[in-house]
């Protein structure tokens, strides 16, 4: 894979409180906006795409979930990952009205649509291990999920 996502503990979140879904993801697009990887509409744009397009993943043994939106609201390849202290709802991808316990949260900024389906394939593979998903959900500071998702995906992320 050509196009690698930035990754560093700044775009790390571990929430010390549980929060909703949709203030989960303006916290991680809040990130991504404030060290210039996205424009200020990115993060609408992702809320607005998941009524549209569900990215949770019920991935054993949590769920995972992957918001994204359309290359015109991103400037450059990054993604920020939020640990949730209890998990949140989100509706299934490719299941409408089936919904998925969610305790990780991966928001992607991919500036070449293109790039989109075989980032999300990258991904989607490494959230099967089970140690890989154990790891982030028992992650308790930013350089651990750092080195746990750079580690495990290198060929999609890149250590900034």
């Amino acid at each position: 894979m050509s196009l690698k996502l930035e990754l560093s503990t700044s775009l790390v979140h571990i929430f010390d409180r549980p929060v909703m879904r949709e203030e989960a993801i303006g916290a991680l697009a809040s990130l991504l906006q404030t060290h210039g990887y996205v424009r200020e509409t990115f993060a609408q744009a992702v809320l607005e795409r998941e009524k549209v397009f569900p990215t949770g993943l019920p991935t054993q043994p949590i769920g995972i979930a992957i918001p994204h939106t359309d290359a015109e609201h991103v400037k450059r390849a990054a993604l920020a990952v939020g640990i949730l202290p209890q998990p949140v709802q989100f509706e299934e991808m490719g299941s409408p009205g089936t919904f998925v316990d969610v305790s990780v949260i991966v928001v992607l900024a991919i500036p070449d649509p293109k790039a989109v389906m075989p980032v999300l394939r990258q991904l989607a593979g490494s959230f099967q291990n089970r140690e890989f998903l154990q790891g982030l959900q028992a992650a308790r500071d930013q350089s651990t999920v750092l080195d746990l998702v750079a580690g495990t995906i290198p060929d999609a992320v890149a250590r900034v």
